[in-house]
C-alpha cells in the first residue's frame, strides 16, 4: 500500500468511511484558543482543517491533520500547545471540526481515524497502513450492538 499526501481518488478508499461518520452531526469552530470551552469533553473524531487567508488571491480548504481522541477539550488544548502553534504561525484560517461518538471503542475510534487518514492525506499526519477497511468497520458495528 502506497502512502501519499493528498485525497484518495480510489473510490474502496471512500466506501470504507461508514455512513454514521460521512452523515454524522460534525461540528466545526473557529481554531482559536478562546474557543476551548465550546469543545465537549466526550470521545470522538476531529479534523483540523486549513483554509488559505487572504494573501492568496482564492480562498480553498484542506484537512490539516485528522484525530481520535478519548477527550475532545483536552485534545483540542494539546493541539495549541504543541502542532497548533506551527499551524497557526502558517497564518492559516483553520477550524477545528469534531464529530462525537462517545458509544465507540478506542479501538475503533483509532481505525476509523486511520480511514480517515487515508481518503484524505492531511499533510501532518503520521503515515499508517492499515490492512483490512469494510470489514474492520462491520466488526466495529457488530461489537457495538
Amino acid at each position: 500500500m502506497t502512502l501519499r499526501y493528498g485525497w484518495s481518488l480510489e473510490e474502496k478508499d471512500w466506501s470504507e468511511i461508514p455512513g454514521e461518520i460521512k452523515n454524522g452531526d460534525w461540528k466545526k469552530i473557529k481554531y482559536h484558543p478562546q474557543n476551548e470551552q465550546f469543545i465537549p469533553q466526550s470521545s470522538g473524531l476531529y479534523i483540523i482543517e486549513g483554509i488559505t487567508n487572504n494573501t492568496f488571491p482564492i480562498q480553498f480548504s484542506t484537512p490539516m491533520y485528522i484525530g481520535y481522541t478519548l477527550a475532545l477539550r483536552r485534545r483540542y488544548i494539546e493541539h495549541l500547545s504543541t502542532k497548533g502553534k506551527k499551524i497557526m504561525e502558517l497564518n492559516l484560517n483553520c477550524t477545528f471540526n469534531y464529530i462525537e461518538l462517545e458509544s465507540y471503542l478506542e479501538r475503533d475510534l483509532k481505525i476509523l481515524e486511520t480511514i480517515l487518514i487515508r481518503v484524505f492525506g492531511p499533510v501532518i499526519n503520521e503515515r499508517r497502513p492499515i490492512s483490512k477497511g469494510v470489514k474492520i468497520v462491520e466488526k466495529i458495528k457488530e461489537s457495538s450492538i
